[in-house]
């Protein structure tokens, strides 16, 4: 109804130029030069005015056609941030490594099958943070010149303390500076534009911090909250071992998008199956549902860690960008 209501104003803009313009026309023959030159004035007056009235309305129509109709964004950027803390080893030294594998190689198919500019990268962390895989275009290349599944293995061997917080903030700055890395490629046409950028946090521990000397959860929780705001950010936690649904709310993660984790390998994979298909699907835009498997065996009760039944939260609703 509103764009109706657009439409109709603009032709009745260029009714109104068109009356003026034969007004001028017949000023300039049948008045004195004074009256003309007033005349003249007003109408340029009422042109300019008349012109913003335009870019507006044009401003508006175009915003709600982007409501109406969602594009894919320009490009998407995917930051995984995973736990290889001495207590992983319950998942075999494959099970993730092998997962955040073929996480990878579908991002990659689906950044080549739409065309998507799609970057990807891999942290891991114990009791310091090193970054494997840092802003790897996936689109536009060979499947052979991808990181290998034996470079996944090693990248994700288990060992170490569990350094959660100051990882995942360090991870989170990481994804704003390779977002805004991106941003300034842009032509500045299409800067003016606003241009969506999708960007991606995936979170995997088994345990609460016992490492991290710079950041608190806290400080993790407002970083969420802000970037949060942002409709193009997309946030998963994944929790194994500990109570996720609380886990995630301490660090800022929304209850929709905090998957609790069995603690088989099974278990892991399917979840981790599950997120990346999730993750697929929003790197084109596509705001969709999925299910997440319920783990058949709960989470063991260990020191510093608190137990949880084997209950899954809603199914993951993404936004849509």
């Amino acid at each position: 109804m509103e764009i109706i209501i657009v439409l109709l104003i603009i032709i009745l803009y260029w009714i109104t130029s068109s009356l003026i313009v034969i007004l001028n026309f017949k000023c300039k023959y049948f008045f004195t030069n004074r009256f003309y030159i007033l005349n003249k004035n007003l109408i340029e007056t009422f042109n300019i005015i008349s012109n913003i009235t335009l870019l507006k309305l044009f401003n508006k129509l175009t915003t709600l056609i982007n409501m109406s109709s969602a594009s894919p964004p320009v490009a998407s950027i995917i930051v995984g941030c995973a736990d290889r803390s001495g207590s992983m080893m319950s998942y075999g030294q494959s099970g993730v490594a092998g997962q955040f594998y073929e996480q990878m190689k579908l991002l990659w198919k689906t950044a080549n099958d739409n065309n998507i500019p799609t970057y990807f990268t891999l942290v891991t962390f114990d009791d310091k943070m090193e970054v494997f895989i840092e802003y790897c275009r996936l689109d536009g290349v060979d499947e052979e010149d991808l990181p290998s599944i034996t470079n996944f293995n090693g990248a994700l061997r288990p060992r170490g303390c569990t350094r959660l917080y100051d990882s995942a903030i360090e991870s989170l700055e990481l994804l704003i500076r390779q977002k805004t890395q991106y941003m300034k490629t842009l032509p500045i046409l299409v800067k003016r534009l606003d241009p969506v950028i999708a960007t991606s946090f995936v979170l995997l521990t088994d345990g609460m911090d016992n490492a991290s000397e710079s950041f608190s959860s806290d400080i993790l929780r407002e970083k969420m909250k802000k970037l949060k705001k942002e409709p193009s950010f997309t946030s998963i936690f994944l929790g194994a071992n500990i109570n996720a649904s609380d886990a995630g709310a301490q660090m800022g993660f929304s209850k929709e998008t905090t998957v609790q984790m069995g603690i088989s390998c099974d278990s892991a994979s399917q979840c981790l199956r599950a997120v990346s298909n999730s993750l697929a699907r929003a790197t084109t835009g596509d705001n969709t549902q999925i299910n997440i498997p319920s783990p058949t065996t709960s989470p063991t009760t260990q020191q510093g860690f608190a137990s949880s039944p084997p209950i899954m939260p809603p199914p993951l609703q993404l936004r849509r960008y």
